[in-house]
């Protein structure tokens, strides 16, 4: 077998799937529908779903030959209301402006003209009865991008530009951060305070650490805010939290980047613990991560 010959039942293999409209004309004992694409009636199989009007569309399915009606094109109103009555058939005026002559159930007593009626289409249309009330429409649907635009969310990165221990009866010693009975530590952070807008909306404020010691690990550390600009006195630390133990970038409140943002704090810490209940160390500023503070926020 030749190339071509092999690409020739390669596109044979290949499925023709079309689409048609015709007229629905009748239904055969067999199941098979009568439809006119415009030259005269031609029997097709059907899908089998409710039995369309004389003369509506309807869509075809063509596949490798073979036709099936799938339905009508459009969908007929399921309410219209009565113009005319009559016995055994109500003319309808349907909501599409169409006027049906149809039957109605016996469970309908005393159509009037003016009443709103539901209607089933299966076997050719039949008044059900009027209901006690039509559906509300459903609410307009707005796409997501026809909406608002959302306040775009930025974040940034902020090093600390040092590090170091206060040991509470000697002053500063080490560069790496302690928390214990008597040590208080503390990163350095000047250049958040305008940086970010005042009225910036905080959603997300995290901060990276590597824990080095941990003497009670069944204990948390915490975290705090501090005002110093350097090595100058005891941080003081305040508004400490939990954060979970090791390493890693802990998430804090909120409001310590509104804090930080407008300088009524210029850095975080962690403040002693009375009573030796907790002893924890972390690796100081230098050239990794350590100390970083990264605050996501919207203006």
């Amino acid at each position: 077998m030749g190339n071509a010959d092999v690409v020739a039942r390669k596109l044979e293999a290949i499925p023709t799937i079309s689409t048609m409209t015709a007229r629905y004309d009748s239904t055969n004992a067999d199941g098979t529908v009568n439809v006119d694409f415009g030259a005269g009636l031609v029997t097709v199989y059907s899908a089998g779903f409710s039995t369309p009007l004389p003369g509506a569309g309807v869509r075809v399915l063509r596949l490798n030959g073979f036709t099936l009606m799938l339905g009508v094109v459009k969908p007929q109103p399921s309410y219209g209301e009565v113009i005319a009555t009559g016995t055994p058939n109500i003319t309808v005026r349907l909501t599409n402006g169409v006027e049906l002559s149809l039957a109605y159930l016996n469970s309908y007593l005393n159509p009037a003209i003016g009443d709103v009626v539901l209607i089933s289409w299966e076997g050719h249309g039949m008044v059900i009865g009027s209901p006690t009330a039509i559906p509300e429409p459903p609410v307009e649907y707005v796409p997501p991008n026809d909406a608002a635009p959302s306040p775009a969310s930025s974040a940034r990165e902020f090093v600390a530009v040092d590090s170091g221990n206060f040991y509470t009866g000697g002053g500063w010693n080490y560069t790496d951060p302690w928390s214990s009975a008597s040590n208080t530590g503390a990163f350095f952070h000047n250049d958040i305070a305008g940086s970010i807008p005042d009225s910036a909306a905080i959603s997300l404020v995290e901060f990276y650490v590597t824990e080095t010691y941990n003497q009670h690990p069944n204990v948390l550390a915490k975290v705090g805010l501090h005002s110093l600009t350097g090595k100058s006195g005891n941080p003081n630390i305040r508004n400490s939290v939990d954060i979970s133990a090791g390493t890693g970038w802990k998430v804090l409140p909120n409001s310590f980047g509104d804090a930080l943002k407008t300088g009524a704090a210029l850095g975080l810490g962690f403040p002693t613990v009375p009573g030796g209940v907790s002893y924890h160390k972390f690796r100081g500023r230098g050239s990794g991560p350590d100390g970083m503070i990264r605050i996501t926020f919207s203006s």
